[in-house]
């Protein structure tokens, strides 16, 4: 890594960099290779001349920085090495994407037979999804700093799947089918919150997951740091502490907390940091219990922080509007007045009013087995797809409510049998939704298909323009 105190210094020193390097290559007579996905750099510029040295960079339209043999250095802003993804922002949004995808890809593999399998113990499979899932997703996080969720979200999805494929089985093991599908009032795998799951099979949250690890990893950092790094660590740029010092030292902070009794002499971490350092560098047994005794605490405490439908009194319409303070979410209109729910998004609003209240989307009286839109003439692949699409497409939607043929009830009835069966089949395999049987329609503007509504509508109005037209010029 190559810094400087401003833009101008910052590309001298790259130049004297990329002299050195090419050097050193040709005195043990090796070449470098710079083409574009072998040899590439991350560069940000910072100051007020950073815009003017960054446009400066360009070359032909691409960003490169020229090298002493003649070749272009190409700059990017992700760099994918020995399997873990760096930005130029240092956020960990590309890294987490692609951990949840090598995560899934193992995951599919094995969702159906051995996750899905009643004759494996609860303890195997969650073993089974440390060693082969939650290993790809945890590795080295004890090291990020993300500055928002988003990172986190992605791989909580990934581990709220496998916690309810491994909680959904164990229920209908222990409980038997009747009461794992919820007769005589019994709660089912599906009702149960994320963390109330996770309870129930001793996984705690993601936020706890990297305050452990970052916790467990000082101990390491004081033994094997090198003594650049623990200089690093200690500086404080703008006198502030770096990101992930600031989070280490919450950390510790919270552990302090949970262990007021025993822990109450040592100093604030941002003060002195060297107690906490000796106590877990020199007994890492305790200090280990001490940390696995505060993740439960972590877990909840956490959790109870995030946003999860309540029950709030009657929304004046100001707050639906945005205009009050107490607005805390999507209300539910079919609930009571005196006791309306609020919920987190628009889609488990959605959900809540399809299981409570029996209200469904109307695309799917209209839309059959086959996952045709009868507005745009379009196949999704399953009908379910159909209906989100005809549901959000605001033209399609009215074309169907204007000139649409409602199915009978008997239709309606099997086909939405039909759908949850697919639904249900599709879950057991590790599939959120149903796999497509075709494939949908591609990126951009669509046009109408030959003999749908819009397709009819479309020709019906050129038809009228047609005739005003003529009938402006004296032809009819």
């Amino acid at each position: 890594m190559i810094a400087a105190h401003s833009p101008e210094e910052l590309d001298r020193r790259i130049e004297a960099a990329l002299r050195v390097l090419c050097q050193v290559f040709k005195v043990y007579r090796l070449t470098i290779n710079w083409a574009k996905g072998m040899t590439e750099a991350l560069l940000v510029y910072r100051g007020h001349t950073a815009e003017l040295h960054w446009k400066a960079r360009f070359r032909e339209g691409i960003p490169s920085i020229d090298t002493p043999d003649g070749k272009l250095l190409h700059i990017v802003t992700a760099y994918r090495h020995v399997g873990a993804v760096v930005e130029a922002t240092e956020s960990p949004t590309a890294e987490a994407r692609a951990r949840v995808d090598s995560a899934l890809a193992a995951w599919y593999r094995i969702a159906a037979r051995i996750f899905g399998s009643p004759h494996l113990s609860r303890e195997l499979k969650l073993s089974l999804a440390e060693s082969l899932i939650f290993s790809r997703l945890f590795f080295a996080v004890e090291t990020w700093a993300p500055s928002n969720m988003v990172p986190l979200r992605a791989l909580e999805a990934v581990q709220t799947r496998v916690a309810r494929r491994v909680e959904e089985c164990w229920v209908r093991a222990a409980d038997g089918p009747r009461q794992a599908a919820g007769v005589n009032g019994a709660p089912t795998a599906e009702s149960r919150s994320n963390e109330e799951v996770r309870r129930r099979l001793g996984i705690i949250s993601i936020e706890a997951e990297l305050r452990r690890r970052r916790l467990l990893y000082l101990p390491r950092l004081g033994v094997n740091a090198p003594d650049t790094l623990l200089a690093l660590l200690q500086s404080k740029p703008q006198g502030r502490p770096l990101p992930w010092v600031q989070l280490l030292t919450d950390d510790l902070r919270a552990v302090k907390h949970f262990h007021r009794g025993k822990l109450e002499e040592l100093p604030d971490p941002a003060d002195d940091a060297r107690p906490w350092m000796t106590l877990a560098t020199g007994h890492r047994a305790a200090w280990k219990d001490l940390v696995r005794e505060a993740t439960v605490q972590f877990s909840s405490a956490l959790t109870a922080t995030r946003r999860e439908p309540v029950f709030a009194p009657v929304v004046q319409p100001a707050d639906e509007a945005g205009g009050g303070g107490d607005f805390a979410g999507v209300p539910c209109p079919d609930c009571p007045q005196n006791a309306r729910r609020l919920f987190a998004s628009q889609r488990a609003m959605e959900a809540h009013r399809a299981t409570a209240h029996g209200k469904r989307r109307e695309a799917r009286n209209f839309i059959y087995a086959d996952g045709t839109c009868p507005g745009c003439g379009h196949c999704y692949g399953t009908r379910a797809r159909a209906i989100v699409h005809a549901t959000k497409t605001k033209t399609c939607a009215g074309i169907i409510a204007r000139a649409g043929t409602c199915m009978d009830a008997e239709n309606l009835a099997a086909l939405d049998c039909s759908d949850a069966e697919a639904a249900k089949a599709s879950r057991r395999a590790g599939h959120p939704t149903p796999l497509a049987r075709c494939p949908g329609p591609g990126r951009g503007p669509k046009a109408p298909k030959t003999g749908s509504l819009l397709a009819m509508a479309l020709a019906l109005a050129l038809a009228a323009a047609d005739v005003d037209e003529n009938e402006m010029h004296g032809d009819v």
